[in-house]
């Protein structure tokens, strides 16, 4: 809003460009939020987060995360 502002008040018309990037930028951080915020109160996923990959592992549980234990650094094969 401080970009659009200067930009009323006699700015160039990059601020212009500069405050329509951040009102963007704006709304995804406010869905990020209302989507995670969401998800933590009903311990399931609400709205969608567009998760990949190991992100996705996590959410979906401890056992998931052990699947590819044995295959990670350092764990050894034959005790």
């Amino acid at each position: 809003m401080v970009l659009a502002g200067l930009y009323e008040v006699g700015g160039a018309r990059d601020l212009e460009r500069a405050g329509g990037v951040a009102l963007g930028l704006t709304v995804v951080a406010l869905y990020g939020g209302l989507a995670l915020g969401l998800e933590d109160a009903s311990q399931r996923e609400v709205l969608p987060l567009f998760r990949r990959g190991r992100a996705t592992d996590a959410f979906h549980g401890y056992e998931r995360q052990l699947e590819r234990l044995e295959a990670e650094a350092g764990v050894r094969q034959h005790l």
